[in-house]
């Protein structure tokens, strides 16, 4: 089975107007790891950081300047997951629907994709 695991630290709890700050994943396969990634992106201009957040996630606020350009990272996440018959066309829709609902700690999302690769958000 194909498993890509993954987590974000964002700048709030706004879905759209906080933005994701961190994202690192795990690309498992028949329970051997493949690769993994770790990913720091620079916020889209007008999106809020609230200070409560990086207290919480440890993050830096003048750190955030020497973030990746979103569409670098775009780049980098459809490189790795190609490898794997995944795109992050599909992992950005799966962002959008953990987001915009309510979740629990250690609640686990899952998304089998159409090469079989499940996403699961911890």
């Amino acid at each position: 089975m194909k498993v890509l695991w993954f987590d974000t630290e964002t700048g709030g709890l706004k879905y759209g107007k906080n933005p994701i700050l961190t994202l690192a994943g795990i690309v498992e396969i028949n329970g051997v790891i493949k690769e993994e990634f770790y990913f720091k992106i620079k916020p889209i201009g007008g999106q809020i950081i609230e200070d409560s957040a990086l207290a919480v996630n440890g993050i830096k606020r003048e750190e955030i300047a020497t973030f990746e350009e979103p569409h670098l990272v775009h780049q980098k996440l459809n490189a790795i997951l190609a490898k794997y018959c995944m795109s992050s066309w599909k992992l950005c829709a799966s962002f959008t629907i953990f987001q915009s609902r309510p979740t629990t700690p250690k609640k686990i999302f899952e998304q089998p994709d159409s090469c079989g690769i499940r996403l699961l958000a911890i």
